[in-house]
């Protein structure tokens, strides 16, 4: 274990730390904790970073450095194989964590429930870290430990979807976990459309929708064959229908696509959603950024 490491170096993929935002509270903590389990799976180091927006007198030093001390020896107990560093930086939290995000192979933060104030103004460091991070955030929350238990991910069959499938299916295979892939779909029709419900073809609509699903899963299952694989596609409301599969799972997943300048600063609706609603943690990958 080391300390007050400065901002992780930049390197190889492989070799890029897992970073975690603490804080004192017992959801940072056990996200420090989850965050250990990844890091020794891909076999990288943990940088955890405690923040404060002020300038540090000695007694804010002294806390930071208690809860600094604390998290790291927690971790380094149970993982006695990861290398553990800490850092105290003197900026607000969801500014400190999305610069370390540029050198980070992915940022986990504890969060217990995003409040609809937060929501609206972004003031969670869940949520600014989740909508402008350069690496997958994990909003973390419930789950102590990796398990076998099923990694859901969301599939919109649009261009951000390899970032979220090569999210769930890496950690599938680390953990050996199976993978439920989620497409909720609506008929999409013109706008001076003047088809009616009764005459469209749904049967022929649910086809299409799964063989384009199967299509975009198909590459992952050939890289991971080990991974068992189901899918379930249903006319439905995205965020919903992740939610209603999130009981049994370990982990959601989802990719956000940032377009513009205005996209990075939004957060999807679904995955707004499950910051809100999820009982297990939540991994938002942006596009075509790897796990």
């Amino acid at each position: 274990m080391t300390q007050d490491s400065g901002s992780p170096d930049a390197g190889t993929h492989e070799s890029l730390p897992v970073v975690v935002g603490v804080n004192g509270s017992e959801s940072s903590g056990g996200a420090a904790r989850w965050a250990a389990h990844l890091a020794r799976a891909h076999q990288t180091s943990l940088h955890l970073v405690y923040s404060q927006a002020e300038p540090a007198d000695l007694d804010r030093c002294a806390v930071a450095t208690t809860i600094l001390d604390t998290a790291a020896q927690a971790v380094v107990r149970e993982f006695p194989d990861v290398a553990v560093d800490t850092e105290e930086v003197s900026e607000p939290a969801d500014v400190a964590l999305i610069r370390r995000s540029r050198h980070a192979r992915l940022v986990v933060v504890g969060s217990e429930d995003v409040g609809r104030s937060a929501a609206l103004l972004l003031g969670s460091t869940t949520l600014t870290a989740a909508t402008r991070s350069d690496c997958p955030v994990v909003a973390w929350r419930n789950v102590a430990t990796p398990t076998t238990a099923e990694v859901v991910v969301g599939v919109a069959l649009g261009g951000a979807d390899d970032a979220a499938l090569g999210a769930a299916f890496e950690y599938a295979h680390d953990f050996g976990a199976p993978v439920t892939a989620v497409h909720a779909w609506n008929p999409r029709l013109p706008a001076d459309s003047v088809e009616v419900p009764y005459l469209i073809d749904w049967d022929a609509l649910q086809r299409s929708e799964t063989e384009a699903l199967c299509a975009a899963l198909r590459p992952w299952s050939v890289r991971f064959p080990e991974v068992d694989v189901h899918c379930v596609v249903e006319r439905a409301k995205p965020s919903q229908l992740l939610l209603d599969h999130a009981a049994d799972c370990q982990l959601l997943v989802v990719a956000t696509h940032r377009s513009n300048a205005l996209a990075a600063t939004l957060l999807g609706s679904t995955a707004l959603n499950l910051l809100h609603h999820s009982p297990v943690p939540v991994l938002i990958c942006p596009a075509a950024k790897r796990f």
